[in-house]
C-alpha cells in the first residue's frame, strides 16, 4: 500500500492471463490514483487454471498487503474470476471484491461455509 497501515485495492486483468498484460488496463485506475487510491495491478501469466491463479494470488497478497488495513480486490473478465475464487478458497484474505464482466467458479469449494458467514461485501456486474 502506498501508507503503511492504510488500504489497497488490487486490480486482476483479464485475457486469459495467455493474450494480455497489465499494462493496457493502466488507464482503468488512473482516475482512483490521481483521487490518492493506493492502488496495485498485478500481472497474472501462465496460469494453468483460475484456481491455480487464485492461490498464486492469495500466495503473493499474504506477503504484498502485511500492512494494509484492508484489501480490495478489482478483477475484469478473468480477473474476476480469480478475484472471487480467492474469496472463496481463501477467506478473510480480501475484505471486498468488485468482479467486472467475469463469471464465478460454479463448484463448490470447501471454504464457501466461512465465506457465507463472513458475507464480505462484493459487487458483481
Amino acid at each position: 500500500p502506498a501508507t503503511p497501515g492504510g488500504p489497497v485495492l488490487i486490480f486482476i486483468h483479464g485475457g486469459y492471463w495467455r493474450a494480455l498484460d497489465k499494462q493496457p488496463y493502466a488507464f482503468s485506475t488512473q482516475p482512483l490514483v490521481a483521487a490518492g487510491a493506493p492502488v496495485e495491478i498485478v500481472e497474472m501469466r501462465r496460469v494453468e487454471s483460475a484456481a491455480a491463479g487464485a492461490d498464486a494470488f492469495a500466495a503473493w497478497l499474504r506477503g504484498a498487503s502485511a500492512e494494509a488495513s484492508s484489501v480490495g480486490v478489482l478483477g475484469f473478465s478473468q480477473g474476476a474470476m480469480v478475484s472471487l475464487l480467492t474469496m472463496r478458497r481463501h477467506p478473510g484474505l480480501v475484505d471486498f471484491a468488485v468482479a467486472l464482466s467475469g463469471g464465478a467458479f460454479p463448484r463448490p469449494e470447501p471454504a464457501d461455509a466461512a465465506l457465507a458467514s463472513q458475507r464480505p461485501p462484493v459487487f458483481f456486474g
